[in-house]
């Protein structure tokens, strides 16, 4: 079976991932994964905290469908009720913390303290925003980005952080969504992008060593709430029975359609006037052809192995091995060759390699006398 990186990271946390950005839209949210995820960190007891901004806490927490299950109780962040802080009232719930968004720092400093009290000292909690929608509107993506990483930071209690971000709302924020995201993404370890139009979602994953996991996978839900992943690819073959047939049906219409195209398209070797390969006869009439500037092995043989001609048997060539009979060739008839010397008209005959008295001694200077 094929391991699911969605399921990896939010399910079961197998892959550890500090910042998560559930990037989507108002056409195809993912309110839905970040609920699986909730429901899944919460029902194996550990610490989860839910920041509501965009949503009043009852509603996030029956939105999410953490109002009945068994195991830790979560902690909410009340960001909705006051975003401004114009009002200083608690809530006096234990499970319930009230904080504004205006003020980051101090937003931060509330999802730690609500951290630590639902860890209760044993492990790290996990944070779910439900949008940074409102944040965005509140402070810069800059801003933004830097108070998601300080919420991962070392003394804050917070193990990861799960984040809706909206498309549209950065697209009416900024001159490019895209640009936008990035910011956010720089210091995000995954960013789970929608698909517009499908039930699918790609990954991006980036782990601690550097490497990078990328997936691109179809989600849907069972009625138990549970989250099934299958690769983008294998939609076709993980339908119902009647668009699988339809598939396949469409399928062998393509291959049929494409089979008949291929018999139908003309050989462009067709109506030539000479040919481009050649039968038997002509294949064996081109290998017996001898070309005139290439030497048989007798010949190579002549000219590596010939000696020196003997006296008896003048224009004779010997082979060392004796394979084969030596050729005689005719000799070429001896012709006298003698060098003549005639000295010029009026110049001693001096023998330059002589004595140097019997040369007469030149003055170097004698063309220089005036």
């Amino acid at each position: 079976m094929t391991s699911s990186l969605l399921k990896d990271i939010l399910i079961t946390q197998r892959e550890a991932s500090g910042i998560t950005l559930l990037a989507d839209s108002a056409a195809d949210p993912l309110g839905a994964l970040l609920a699986a995820g909730a429901r899944a960190v919460a029902t194996r007891g550990r610490g989860v905290v839910l920041v509501a901004i965009d949503r009043a806490p009852q509603l996030l927490c029956a939105s999410l469908g953490l109002t009945g299950i068994t195991g830790q109780r979560p902690i909410v962040v009340d960001a909705f009720s006051d975003p401004l802080g114009w009002s200083s009232a608690s809530r006096g719930n234990s499970s319930l913390c009230q904080t504004c968004v205006s003020n980051l720092t101090q937003l931060a400093d509330t999802i730690a303290k609500a951290a630590a009290a639902a860890a209760g000292g044993a492990a790290l909690s996990t944070v779910y925003i439900d949008s940074l929608a409102t944040l965005c509107l509140h402070h810069s993506v800059g801003d933004v980005s830097r108070f998601l990483a300080a919420l991962v930071s070392s003394n804050r209690g917070v193990a990861s952080v799960v984040a809706l971000v909206h498309q549209d709302v950065l697209a009416a924020l900024s001159e490019s969504a895209e640009s936008a995201l990035a910011t956010l993404a720089y210091v995000a370890s995954t960013t789970v992008t929608v698909q517009p139009g499908t039930a699918s979602v790609d990954v991006h994953h980036r782990r601690k060593t550097g490497k990078v996991l990328r997936s691109n996978e179809a989600f849907s839900f069972t009625l138990a709430h549970e989250l099934v992943t299958v690769p983008a690819s294998e939609l076709s073959t993980t339908g119902s029975a009647g668009s699988t047939a339809g598939a396949s049906a469409s399928a062998a219409s393509s291959s049929s359609s494409s089979a008949a195209g291929k018999t139908k398209q003309p050989d462009p070797t067709a109506n030539l006037t000479f040919n481009l390969s050649l039968n038997a006869a002509e294949r064996q009439a081109r290998q017996n052809v001898v070309l005139p500037y290439l030497k048989t092995e007798a010949d190579k043989r002549a000219i590596l192995r010939q000696d020196y001609p003997s006296a008896s048997a003048p224009g004779t060539i010997a082979y060392a091995d004796d394979t084969e009979p030596p050729r005689v060739h005719a000799a070429r008839p001896a012709v006298a060759s003698n060098i003549v010397f005639e000295p010029e008209v009026g110049v001693d005959e001096l023998d330059d390699f002589g004595d140097e008295e019997d040369q007469e001694e030149e003055d170097p200077d004698d063309d220089l006398d005036i």
